[in-house]
């Protein structure tokens, strides 16, 4: 796992989704704000991610600690990092992407380059294993 200093923020601020680890819920948010970000390979073990069926619980006060146990390990490090450092937000594509929601994904995923850029810094796990 790897550490990188971004925050080279240049377009406009971008509404998206954040983990707060405070309240260990999906917020709403935007890129002005400080955030941390993860990028890393999701590898072939299914995994917990934002979709119609989990928005309920994970967008209520304290909703990701139902899905602790399903959280890939590099998730979990990630937002261990986070805590350390004193970042309370992070954003990680699978639990701040609504997966079942196309115009959410595509818009989404078209600015990844610009939430990784205004990111603090982000967190880079290259391999799945």
């Amino acid at each position: 796992m790897s550490v990188y200093a971004t925050n080279q923020q240049s377009s406009p601020p971008f509404r998206t989704r954040f983990i707060d680890l405070e309240t260990k819920t999906i917020v709403e948010g935007t890129t002005e704000q400080s955030f941390a970000a993860l990028s890393y390979v999701w590898g072939n073990a299914k995994q917990v991610c934002l979709d119609k069926s989990t928005k309920p619980v994970l967008t209520a006060p304290g909703g990701l600690e139902t899905f602790q146990a399903d959280l890939p390990r590099t998730i979990s490090d990630a937002m261990v990092v986070c805590k350390a450092v004193g970042e309370r937000f992070l954003w990680v594509d699978a639990l701040c992407i609504r997966q079942d929601d196309p115009e959410d994904k595509q818009l989404q995923i078209a600015a990844m380059g610009s939430i990784y850029g205004a990111a603090s810094f982000t967190i880079v796990q290259a391999s799945s294993s």
